[in-house]
């Protein structure tokens, strides 16, 4: 299994998805645009945490979607600013 994802891929969700599904950390090589879709990155978080520090900072501080990010993987916890939703 490749650990990244072509260039010319990078902004295709269906290949993007079964990348990070078998490789979380992959989402650091995908487009600005699917660094921001939450399929995308809740699927690469669950396969591992770390990948959420490639999300794109809307969604780091969307405090619905950090929720629903650490009711999956709590390891996240050190990628969330503390003032999320504050």
């Amino acid at each position: 299994m490749r650990r990244e994802i072509q260039y010319e891929d990078r902004n295709d969700k269906q290949i993007v998805l079964a990348a990070v599904k078998q490789f979380g950390l992959a989402l650091r090589f995908v487009s600005a645009e699917l660094k921001n879709d939450r399929e995308v990155v809740l699927t690469a978080v669950q396969q591992n945490g770390n990948a959420l520090q490639y999300a794109s900072e809307a969604l780091k501080n969307d405090r619905e979607f950090v929720l629903e990010v650490l009711n999956v993987n709590a390891d996240v916890v050190i990628y969330i600013d503390k003032g999320v939703g504050s």
